[in-house]
């Protein structure tokens, strides 16, 4: 949405400000920006009151985004820029998933992973930021899964009567047959569900069109509540995430940022052109020193991390941008 991108280019003028005084060029282009719509100006607008509120932020500051050729500079603390990226980067897409912190039955923070047993011995593995109910009744078994990532190993009932074990999200009802396999759900505009099947079987059926399908072990489908996706061989992600890993075979640089970026509270800066460098390896998500490391060994890339590694700024190498500027 164009409202949460202003959002988005007001963190990073946030951070750019914080990092070195403005020049001229650079203070031209923050003035062309913030006119550009009332609601640049508004967002801007925002953060200013935001830290004026905590008591940081100058009285002058405009005067000093202005100076920034006499090394004027904004003085902010770590807790202030992380406020302001809390308010307007990409943590706030996740605002509607709040109501379940307090009120599910098994839930997990950004970053951390929980081992589950139920009562008929099935064996439930959450992952990042995830919250789900269980409702277990004369005739049903059912997890419903509100935002998030598990994995489930279900068990046979020895002192019970069949009944079936179900997921449901709000795209569809997924009925185990005898399984260990992968649901992951998240509660956007999108309403789409990704199952990964390991054992045995799943049977889907979809809430709105009704449509079913059965998918296989070693299969993997995504659907919304109306259409089935296109069924793929498992993703080996399904397998290593439980290793706090990510596994990239050609991957966009882009789309791993935002596999780590689930496991973490943090805001990433990437020059547009490294969006779809290809990547290989493997990657933890819990360890910035590492994938810095891994990184910058093996890609033309520079990566910094501020405050804690709750900013990261991905850019080309400095070599790099000389010999294409030549």
């Amino acid at each position: 949405m164009l409202h949460d991108q202003i959002y988005q280019e007001t963190a990073q003028w946030i951070i750019k400000i914080q990092h070195a005084p403005l020049n001229e060029t650079e203070q031209l282009e923050f003035e062309q920006w913030k006119q550009q719509s009332s609601q640049h100006q508004a967002a801007w607008s925002k953060a200013e009151r935001l830290l004026y509120s905590l008591e940081k932020f100058p009285e002058d500051g405009q005067q000093l985004i202005q100076q920034g050729k006499k090394n004027a500079q904004f003085n902010l603390n770590k807790q202030l820029v992380l406020a302001c990226l809390l308010c307007f980067g990409s943590v706030m897409l996740w605002n509607s998933d709040y109501r379940y912190i307090w009120l599910s039955d098994y839930r997990t923070a950004v970053g951390q992973q929980k081992q589950v047993e139920l009562e008929d011995g099935t064996q439930l593995q959450l992952n990042t930021h995830t919250a789900l109910d269980v409702r277990y009744t004369a005739q049903q078994r059912i997890v419903k899964l509100h935002y998030g990532e598990i994995q489930i190993r279900t068990a046979k009932e020895k002192n019970h009567a069949y009944r079936p074990f179900l997921v449901e999200t709000k795209s569809a009802n997924l009925q185990a047959l005898g399984t260990v396999f992968n649901v992951q759900y998240f509660n956007n505009s999108e309403k789409q569900t990704c199952l990964g099947v390991i054992e045995s079987a799943v049977k889907v059926s979809l809430n709105q069109s009704k449509h079913t399908k059965i998918v296989h072990a070693g299969e993997q489908l995504c659907f919304d509540d109306r259409n089935f996706k296109v069924l793929q061989s498992l993703d080996p992600n399904i397998l290593a995430w439980k290793n706090h890993m990510v596994m990239a075979f050609e991957m966009p640089l882009e789309k791993l940022l935002q596999e780590i970026g689930r496991y973490q509270h943090q805001y990433i800066d990437i020059d547009p052109q490294l969006k779809s460098l290809k990547v290989s390896g493997s990657y933890p998500v819990n360890d910035f020193g590492t994938l810095q490391t891994a990184l910058q060994f093996s890609y033309p890339i520079k990566v910094e991390r501020y405050f804690g590694d709750r900013v990261l700024s991905i850019q080309p190498k400095a070599e790099n941008q000389k010999s294409k500027n030549n």
